[in-house]
């Protein structure tokens, strides 16, 4: 709600008081679509007014202590500097900031991917930060019919009745956002429809002057309101008094949240896999386990066959002898490349091995099940 076009205005009055007499030195960006002004005074001679021109980001902030960049820098608007700021207004009902100097107005233009800083000097030449994409003549058509205003007690709202069907309010009111909307709809009685437009004004004169609370709520969302609007009472974060320590907070943590939330989808995506992967393996290792060891089968054919050498044909695949345990016949393979003492010791061998594969297997499924568990906690 931050770019609400009534936060613009209470941004605008207060950089009223922070900009208003200041002198341009510079105008650079060292950051895609953020122009930065350097407004130094003897008390903060780091100062900057920074300008957001990101159609998903756009905002206005003060930076006291801003610091320009040694290399990757681009300076514009050169040709209009030094340029003392006359003041900074809005345009009525609309997101339009025109940042007035002695040289130029500065047209500061949130509008979607139109979104972008224009400068006219004194002459009517236009420059721009960013390509203007055709607009030019239709929007220094529309900037001569605009009203712009510096004190909210100025600005009134569009005539009508309000509707609480948000498609028709927004051709109404296209100014107005969703969050306002829906907190206007959810104060208003139905028993009492006249005092829809009293709710309407209360809840603008709120945005203008109540203390400003920036967090997190119960469905990840970014929260950038009133700290008088409807919310839950288990949303975290903070109140602010004014709109530029609020905004700043916001971009900072919007950005450390958005990282979080991209770092966490890439560790899930990579924990889907890897869980995955594991329960197959799971599974795997919990069969062999479930089958037995087969130490003792093999240490069995291994004695029989000792037992039975003069019994044992050369050259051959398989053998069928009288187990001594069961008194039942049993079938052994043999390799028929071995005599019978070597096939003896081979089942030997293998009765050590499979000893010693099945202690890994049991070790290895519980640290695999423990690991299994953690994936699912994390993910969950």
């Amino acid at each position: 709600m931050y770019k609400d076009y009534h936060y613009l205005f209470r941004c605008v009055q207060e950089l009223q008081y922070l900009v208003t007499g200041t002198t341009i030195m510079e105008i650079f960006s060292q950051e895609k679509d953020k122009i930065c002004f350097h407004i130094p005074t003897n008390e903060n001679p780091l100062k900057h007014l920074i300008i957001s021109c990101n159609p998903q980001l756009p905002f206005i902030i003060i930076r006291n202590d801003f610091y320009k960049a040694k290399k990757n820098t681009l300076n514009f608007f050169t040709n209009l500097l030094p340029a003392k700021i006359k003041g900074i207004r809005i345009a009525n009902n609309d997101r339009i900031i025109n940042l007035s100097t002695d040289k130029s107005e500065m047209i500061y233009l949130i509008r979607g991917g139109n979104t972008n800083l224009i400068s006219i000097d004194n002459d009517n030449n236009v420059d721009a930060f960013k390509k203007m994409n055709n607009i030019k003549d239709t929007f220094i058509a529309e900037l001569h019919s605009l009203i712009f205003l510096t004190k909210f007690e100025d600005y009134t709202l569009p005539h009508g009745e309000f509707s609480l069907n948000y498609n028709e309010i927004k051709s109404q009111f296209p100014f107005l956002s969703k969050k306002l909307f829906y907190e206007i709809k959810k104060r208003i009685e139905p028993s009492k429809p006249d005092d829809d437009n009293i709710k309407a004004v209360s809840c603008i004169n709120e945005i203008i002057y109540e203390k400003i609370f920036v967090g997190i709520d119960n469905n990840s969302e970014m929260l950038f309101q009133p700290e008088t609007f409807h919310r839950n009472e288990s949303d975290s974060g903070k109140s602010f008094t004014d709109y530029n320590k609020a905004i700043q907070y916001y971009i900072t943590h919007k950005f450390k949240y958005n990282n979080f939330i991209q770092t966490k989808k890439f560790l899930s995506s990579n924990l889907e896999k890897e869980t995955a992967i594991l329960s197959s393996k799971l599974n795997n290792l919990k069969s062999r386990i479930e089958k037995g060891s087969r130490e003792n089968e093999y240490y069995n054919y291994g004695n029989l066959l000792l037992s039975n050498l003069g019994s044992v044909e050369n050259n051959i695949k398989m053998i069928e002898l009288t187990d001594y345990k069961t008194d039942s016949p049993i079938k052994i393979k043999l390799d028929p490349k071995l005599s019978a003492a070597d096939n003896a010791n081979l089942y030997f061998e293998k009765a050590k091995d499979e000893k010693k594969n099945y202690k890994i297997s049991k070790e290895l499924y519980e640290t695999s099940k423990k690991k299994f568990e953690t994936y699912i906690n994390f993910r969950d």
